[in-house]
Parts: C-alpha cells; structure tokens; sequence
C-alpha cells in the first residue's frame, strides 16, 4: 500500500494538482482548465489524471487537502456576494483590530494613509457578537 498525500489548489483559471508519495518521495504536478461553472469538475478530473498517470490507487490516498485562490482573489477585489459574521459575544471586531490598523505619520507619505491594505471582510453592520 502506498501513502499518497493529494494537494489542489484552485484558481480562476488553473487548478493545480499535487501528488506526494511519501513512502518514495515521488512529487509530481498536474496542472488542469478551471471549471468556474463547477469547480468540483476541475477537482476531481486533474486528480483523476494524476492518479491515473502515477499508476496509484484512490485507495491509496491518505490524504487531500484543498485550498482555493479564487476565495482569496474574491476577497481582495471585494467582488464577492455580501457576508456576515457570527463571533463569540465581545468579539464582532476582532478580525478588523486584530493587528491594530497604524497609519503613517512620516517618511514622505501623506498623514492618514494606512500600512497596508485591508480588506473588511464583513461589514461592521453585519456582524453579531
């Protein structure tokens, strides 16, 4: 029996797929067409083909993980549907000064202009807790 670690990673235009035999240290990387209209096709066909390709087993799977960067890109352009949160009482805004939002005062830039960029990932008025 083999130990096969699955990874994929789907993007708004390529999923990636990686396999990772940890009993021979074989890595291989497959990378397939998105499927914006069903993610899952994308997901489940490139895993497939790796498989299939490395002559393993879906049996032999003993572990898979998924990760998206369309979630991501989501959130940074703020194109996504409108999202609320539910937190433990006390901690509606805990994501928003979780790193203490600072501005900078000198160094050439204009007072009042924030360290970074921050994306509010639910409305103030959204959230409950």
């Amino acid at each position: 029996m083999k130990y096969v670690h699955i990874d994929t990673d789907m993007g708004g235009t390529v999923t990636d797929i990686l396999l990772l035999d940890k009993a021979s240290g074989t890595l291989a990387i497959e990378k397939v067409s998105s499927t914006p209209h069903d993610p899952a096709e994308a997901i489940v066909g490139g895993t497939a083909l790796i498989l299939r390709q490395h002559s393993t087993a879906v049996e032999d799977v003993d572990d898979f993980a998924h990760g998206s960067t369309i979630v991501t890109s989501t959130l940074l352009q703020q194109k996504g549907a409108s999202a609320g949160l539910i937190t433990t009482a006390g901690f509606r805004d805990l994501l928003e000064i979780g790193r203490q939002a600072r501005f900078r005062t000198r160094h050439g830039s204009a007072p009042g202009r924030r360290l970074g960029m921050r994306v509010c990932v639910a409305h103030r008025r959204w959230r409950r807790g």
